[in-house]
């Protein structure tokens, strides 16, 4: 299993260890692409040699690892839906924070959710727009207790809280 270092763990993912060879989350923005930042894969050192291989020559849509990995494995949707893992695997950060302004949404999904990827803005660098920040951080500060500053923890809230606001308006609730 591969977990990409902007990921935040928030349940058990036992089950992706059940998954067969190559599983990985769609991408929110290209649905029939996948997110290379949580992927099931066999360790092989031909298939390491052969994607090392392609890094040469292959074509990436995004200038990156996501776009390379994709032309590597390019029946990954095709594949099946074994071979497709839920987004609760890997829920960007925004859709997480747009999924707990509606309290219908946040009763029905949020339990749910085991990873969230913070892929547009990352709280532990900046201020943030894109919300989760607070939920970032309190996993951090439950480690690291010793950086606690009651200060920092209301302006991520605050954060969370205006992304909130802004959603609910656009959304009319």
């Amino acid at each position: 299993m591969f977990l990409d270092a902007d990921r935040l763990v928030l349940g058990p993912i036992d089950e992706l260890f059940e998954r067969p060879d190559f599983a990985a989350a769609p991408d929110f923005f290209l649905p029939d692409r996948f997110n290379s930042g949580v992927m099931v894969l066999a360790p092989s050192p031909a298939r390491l040699a052969a994607m090392e291989s392609a890094l040469r020559n292959a074509a990436t849509y995004d200038g990156g690892d996501q776009g390379s990995l994709n032309s590597f494995f390019p029946g990954w949707w095709e594949a099946g839906a074994a071979h497709r893992l839920p987004p609760r695997y890997n829920l960007h950060h925004f859709v997480f924070q747009f999924l707990r302004a509606p309290p219908s949404l946040r009763r029905q999904f949020l339990d749910e959710v085991r990873v969230l990827h913070y892929t547009l803005q990352k709280p532990w660098l900046q201020t943030t727009l894109t919300g989760a920040s607070a939920v970032w951080w309190s996993r951090y500060l439950e480690r690291h207790p010793e950086l606690e500053q009651p200060l920092r923890r209301g302006l991520h809230a605050l954060e969370d809280w205006v992304f909130e606001r802004v959603v609910r308006a656009l959304s009319g609730a």
